[in-house]
């Protein structure tokens, strides 16, 4: 198993399927991740050891949300939570 993400990690995967970098709150689906994507992040995630529910992801698609969600659950852990 790879080593954990870290929200910086987490950051830059999403943003790898961007062209342009949304404020924290702007939904992500307008600048153009497609559930596909999306999918493709959260088994990302996941085969590195977070527990990504794409559902609960999906309902408020921002980076912010993204972040505040994995980094509880990263810092719950005791993971290094800032890069």
């Amino acid at each position: 198993m790879e080593k954990r993400p870290t929200l910086e990690t987490i950051r830059k995967d999403v943003l790898s399927f961007l062209d342009d970098v949304p404020d924290d709150h702007e939904n992500l689906l307008d600048y153009g991740l497609n559930s596909i994507e999306f999918m493709t992040l959260v088994a990302r995630w996941e085969a590195k050891g977070i527990r990504a529910d794409f559902n609960s992801l999906a309902r408020n698609p921002t980076m912010g949300a993204i972040l505040s969600v994995l980094g509880d659950q990263l810092a719950a852990a005791g993971d290094l939570i800032d890069g």
